[in-house]
């Protein structure tokens, strides 16, 4: 049984130092909305962990940073499983999914990432990375753009 929570026009979570990190555990669902001014999840200096079963799903923002957007050097978040899909940004340089700026970090071990878009007409984009990226599976279907600047490291297969 999943569990799932919704919030109309903020981000559903905005994590600062102040509240400096969130875990998405098992069977736990964030459902975002259509014509968001803003993203469903926000990382800012703080951390997020998503575990197997979770998901960040069905949100469409005018935000170019997506469902889920992390940014600041000591910002993180740590994918060990889950799934964000089937979000959209109408911006064109954007993000649907994922979208890592700014110095912070992005770790996937497990999960999938997949049927998110941006722009009109929608084109497919997953995840946006100009941040510190490490992914430790096989990410086949994932559509990224790397920023110049981004050390990405991969491991598995």
């Amino acid at each position: 049984m999943f569990k799932s929570f919704q919030r109309n026009n903020e981000s559903l979570f905005f994590i600062i130092v102040a509240v400096p990190g969130f875990y998405l555990w098992q069977n736990v669902s964030l459902r975002g909305i259509a014509g968001s001014s803003t993203n469903l999840v926000r990382v800012e200096n703080g951390f997020l962990t998503m575990y197997t079963s979770s998901k960040i799903t069905g949100h469409t923002t005018t935000s170019q940073y997506g469902a889920v957007y992390v940014t600041g050097g000591s910002s993180s978040f740590e994918m060990w499983g889950g799934e964000i899909s089937e979000n959209h940004s109408v911006a064109i340089n954007s993000s649907g999914g994922v979208y890592i700026d700014n110095g912070a970090s992005f770790d996937l071990r497990r999960g999938s990432i997949t049927g998110n878009t941006r722009g009109n007409p929608a084109a497919a984009m997953d995840v946006s990375l100009n941040g510190t990226v490490s992914i430790a599976r096989s990410t086949r279907g994932i559509n990224a753009v790397v920023g110049a600047s981004t050390p990405a490291s991969f491991a598995g297969n």
